[in-house]
């Protein structure tokens, strides 16, 4: 079976397609190399925390520099598209769980006009379908390293954000981790606007599973070296009282390693743990206090409110069920609220025609992990890491989905699902063929698949 990219070193240049779609691709062969599309994809990262008020009205240099990055993102898909994209990933992105994500933005775009505030829906939904450019222009080369690159530069990005974030807050509240309520104190950063305690344990709790996953996958110093990131991101994570960033870290921990398979000592290890827990009798009391955060098991269970504004926005649906508002609707007709769910979101940015299409995608792109990892015996030890830690992140964005609006609009979350999922895809051709038995088939077949068998065990070597 043929590979569909050249296993070539990391920052050699992509090799040109026949027959490129743009004129300025054809005539500059160096652009379509990957650190190009990796300066394109940091754009797209740019615009992150910006908007189009500081375009409509600036009330300083500092707004001219974020109403800039608010572009960034727009200028990164304008040079993707005239580089031209193209290639074998390229164009069955278009058919998986990536192509129906484009499709809701576009759903959800269209009908952006006819909103009630149109500049500002309109540069949202255009924002949102700028990074499918960008993806394209990024896997274009035949190169096979190119779509894990992606998911690598997501992270740093994550992670970059993160320590940045924990030095301006140490700075601003004296404080060595920020604990929840510190956005009452700190409602600016940089002329931006300021973040919760949710907004750092995103950016926390993605760390501290990539972290994790390089632990297990490192040996020696380097192994060491990726506790101290995971201990302080899920320090972050319960000081700051995320409850949704917290419950979604657990989860990402857990299918971390599920998906590693269990061990006798992993066994042990949290039988042992939980016993304890069960044996001190005020857990069960400190437990609950930390989900209340100081409120109510009313407001608890009703998620801080979330509840009350899904409510609102089913009913805001009614008037428009089949298309919708277009983006950003559940500010512009809520009152200024946030859903903090994405699929209440998506269905009231582009209604039941375009929420087809957004769970389509989700579904989609758990089924393919999950025939990938089924049938992973194809894939080389380096693949089947990669695709354990893609496993779990996706598996903390599925559990921020409910809490928050992961997918359903131009953001971190979305900027972290997509790379995983265009990885995903990119396994897909190196794990449709059959499973043989080893006792079956021709001399040479058997010869392979015994080959693949002790590919296998090594994999396993290194993953244990």
């Amino acid at each position: 079976m043929s590979v569909p990219y050249e296993a070539s070193g990391l920052w050699r240049r992509a090799v040109p397609r026949p027959g490129v779609a743009s004129p300025v691709a054809a005539s500059l062969n160096w652009a379509r190399s990957l650190p190009l599309a990796s300066v394109l994809w940091l754009l797209v990262w740019a615009g992150v925390n910006s908007g189009p008020w500081y375009l409509f009205s600036p009330s300083g240099p500092v707004d001219y520099l974020h109403g800039a990055r608010a572009l960034f993102p727009l200028l990164a898909a304008l040079v993707a598209t005239r580089l031209g994209v193209g290639g074998p990933l390229a164009s069955r992105l278009l058919r998986g769980p990536v192509g129906l994500f484009a499709l809701y933005g576009f759903l959800a775009l269209t009908v952006s006009f006819a909103s009630r505030r149109p500049a500002t829906a309109i540069y949202w939904g255009v924002t949102y379908l700028s990074v499918f450019p960008v993806l394209l222009c990024m896997v274009s080369g035949r190169r096979r390293e190119n779509p894990y690159w992606l998911s690598e530069l997501s992270y740093v990005c994550a992670a970059a954000i993160t320590a940045t974030l924990l030095v301006f807050l140490r700075h601003a509240t004296g404080d060595l981790l920020p604990h929840y309520g510190f956005s009452h104190v700190v409602t600016d950063i940089g002329g931006m606007p300021g973040v919760r305690s949710s907004g750092t344990g995103r950016f926390a709790g993605i760390v501290a599973v990539v972290a994790l996953a390089r632990f297990f996958e490192s040996r020696g110093i380097a192994k060491a070296s990726w506790l101290l990131p995971f201990a302080v991101c899920v320090a972050v994570v319960y000081v700051g009282h995320s409850r949704g960033a917290a419950l979604a870290t657990a989860a990402g921990v857990v299918a971390l390693l599920m998906l590693r398979g269990f061990s006798k000592r992993l066994v042990v290890s949290v039988l042992l743990a939980v016993m304890v827990l069960l044996a001190v009798r005020s857990f069960p009391t400190r437990a609950l206090a930390y989900l209340q955060r100081g409120g109510t098991l009313e407001q608890t269970l009703h998620m801080s409110g979330r509840t009350v504004v899904w409510g609102q926005g089913f009913r805001l649906v009614g008037e428009a069920p089949v298309l919708g508002f277009g983006f950003h609707a559940d500010r512009i007709y809520l009152a200024g609220k946030h859903l903090h769910n994405a699929y209440v979101q998506a269905l009231l940015q582009a209604g039941f025609l375009g929420l087809g299409p957004f769970l389509a995608a989700w579904l989609l792109a758990w089924l393919q992990f999950i025939r990938t990892r089924v049938r992973w015996r194809s894939l080389s030890p380096k693949d089947r890491s990669h695709l354990v830690e893609a496993g779990a992140v996706l598996v903390f964005l599925t559990a921020r989905s409910i809490p928050e609006c992961t997918g359903s609009f131009f953001g971190v979350d979305l900027l972290v699902l997509l790379p995983i999922l265009v990885y995903i895809q990119s396994l897909q051709p190196l794990v449709r063929r059959p499973l043989v038995s080893l006792n079956q088939g021709p001399p040479r077949m058997r010869r392979h698949l015994l080959d693949g068998a002790a590919d296998e065990q090594s994999g396993q070597a290194r993953l244990r």
